[in-house]
């Protein structure tokens, strides 16, 4: 994985955070996606002590909202011409229903859409890669 860039959603924490030390351990480029700056910061200085890679940036988004998703997307392109790796893993499980600034279910918005809709944007991105590939990460809570 050296020298390549992988962009990992909810990387700040359970199995985002795990994938992104394991990928960290084997020399790729590291960006985590969150939407806490706190956490996000805390979780780079605790992936660079454990895997001496400094390679490791945070993009802030709050992917329930379309536009903090397009933000994320032109963030990362600014910086990068390619991405190998794009990990959706981000999810959020909400027991009330409730609705983003984009009049949509909270919940929908956040596990499906932004997925959706960060891959589109990144597509070229991906491509230009070469062998981009792209990874949804998926929980038992979807089953029923």
């Amino acid at each position: 994985m050296k020298g390549k860039i992988c962009l990992i959603t909810g990387g700040n924490s359970g199995i985002g955070k795990a994938t992104a030390i394991e990928l960290a351990k084997k020399g790729a480029t590291i960006f985590l996606l969150c939407r806490n700056e706190e956490r996000g910061k805390k979780t780079i200085q605790d992936i660079i002590e454990e895997t001496g890679n400094t390679q490791v940036d945070l993009i802030l988004a709050d992917l329930s909202s379309q536009r903090s998703v397009k933000q994320a997307a032109d963030q990362f392109k600014k910086k990068y011409n390619k991405l190998d790796v794009l990990i959706n893993n981000a999810a959020v499980f909400l027991a009330k229903r409730s609705e983003t600034e984009d009049g949509i279910e909270t919940t929908f918005a956040t596990n499906y859409l932004s997925q959706f809709i960060l891959s589109h944007l990144l597509l070229e991105s991906l491509e230009a890669s070469g062998e981009g590939r792209i990874i949804n990460v998926a929980s038992q809570a979807q089953r029923s």
